[in-house]
């Protein structure tokens, strides 16, 4: 079986090219940046250097694909990119693959693309709930996300096979970050204080489960939440990060509730009065709020069923 692997070089992307070629997939790994050197003179590798974003791609039925594995995905869109600028590389891959014939594709997502802001408190995220789609409320990257599971939607309405993984906030030994932690900006931190569970999930998990997903027999589509086993909670994600430095001892801290109320209730609606919300921190915005600060449980029975996934917590 011959995949082709978008965003190559990239933190899931460079270690998913790494475990494919292990088990003994054919792999076309495409890349803007630098090419993965290491990998360069491996047999079942080729590799394919093309920025999605203003780049032609190759007609893609010379390679013989019988996958597409989607990851490549500005992590930091800037403000002025519109959301359909943004969406180009995705459309021109979906545009590549039908001229090729290729109908198996596994995209990517994000579990940011959910309408936290309209549910309670403590629900369980899973695969019913309702994408967002204010997006002048989200982060450009959730916007885009969300913008970019309706491609991929319409793709598997045409008959393609289209499995959407959605991943929560990726980690391995090396790197985790703090989004979730509260207002992280240098000397000063805001801690927020919750009972919900913070949505991690290992990097050698989310490859599996692509892995899997790339051999997973559906019909049309299927949309897949990758999430460690026992998440922790609040208190615990944070006294994690204090211990491998990312945050420092002390610091504000304050109830979620508190927070929602001076951000989301007051100091956004003023700035939407006064046409200053395009200048807010995107953690200002509604729902980007609700995503990272707002207490949730979250579920990967999915997961476990259909992909006989299992979840390797490092934390």
């Amino acid at each position: 079986m011959k995949l082709l692997i978008t965003g190559a070089t990239g933190f899931v992307g460079k270690q998913l090219v790494y475990a494919a070629l292990a088990c003994g997939y054919d792999v076309v790994a495409m890349f803007r940046g630098n090419a993965l050197s290491s990998l360069a003179c491996h047999e079942n590798l080729e590799l394919m250097k093309c920025d999605l974003s203003v780049d032609e791609i190759p007609p893609l039925s010379t390679f013989k694909i019988d996958c597409v594995v989607h990851l490549a995905a500005d992590l930091h869109p800037a403000k002025n990119q519109s959301i359909e600028q943004l969406l180009i590389g995705t459309e021109k891959l979906i545009t590549a693959m039908q001229l090729a014939g290729i109908t198996k594709l596994v995209g990517v997502s994000s579990l940011s693309v959910l309408d936290y802001q309209a549910l309670k408190p403590m629900t369980s995220i899973d695969e019913n709930l309702s994408v967002a789609t204010q997006f002048d409320k989200m982060s450009r990257y959730s916007a885009f996300k969300s913008s970019q599971e309706a491609v991929f939607r319409a793709f598997s309405e045409q008959g393609a096979n289209c499995i959407i993984l959605r991943p929560g906030l990726i980690y391995n030994q090396n790197m985790i970050n703090t989004a979730y932690a509260g207002i992280i900006k240098s000397r000063y931190q805001i801690l927020i204080d919750h009972l919900g569970e913070v949505p991690l999930v290992e990097l050698g998990s989310v490859i599996d489960a692509i892995l899997a997903s790339v051999t997973l027999d559906s019909c049309n589509q299927q949309v897949i939440h990758l999430v460690d086993d026992h998440l922790p909670n609040q208190t615990q994600y944070q006294a994690l990060l204090r211990q491998v430095g990312l945050i420092k001892p002390g610091g504000i801290r304050v109830s979620w509730w508190i927070m929602q109320v001076l951000i989301v209730h007051i100091l956004y609606p003023m700035a939407k009065l006064l046409r200053f919300d395009g200048c807010l921190p995107e953690i200002f915005l509604p729902h980007a709020f609700a995503l990272r600060l707002k207490p949730f449980k979250f579920s990967n029975l999915k997961a476990k069923q259909l992909l006989h996934w299992k979840a390797n917590r490092l934390l």
